[in-house]
């Protein structure tokens, strides 16, 4: 069966532990992101950029082309456009 876009999420509960599977292409994209991913950096995909670009910059990564699979665009994450303040009692050491 092909299902475009579509993942499957299982949990399995060991001994107070759950494990979690994921399939399809959530994983495939995000693997290939963390192939051609510099140190330091953080990659995303089309679709994560089009969703979060009111709150982070992102500068054009390139398009990563793997024989046999769609090419797939990505963005590498520059920085907050918002600024974060966190109340000193709520930092954990």
């Amino acid at each position: 069966m092909l299902l475009k876009d579509f993942y499957t999420l299982d949990a399995f509960a060991r001994k107070n532990k759950l494990l979690y599977d994921v399939w399809g292409d959530t994983v495939n994209i995000a693997n290939r992101l963390k192939s051609a991913c510099p140190p330091e950096a953080i990659l995303v995909s089309q679709k994560v950029c089009d969703r979060l670009h009111d709150i982070y910059d992102f500068k054009l990564f390139g398009e990563i082309q793997e024989p046999g699979k769609e090419k797939l665009v990505a963005w590498q994450l520059k920085n907050s456009k918002q600024t974060v303040s966190v109340r000193e009692e709520e930092v954990y050491e």
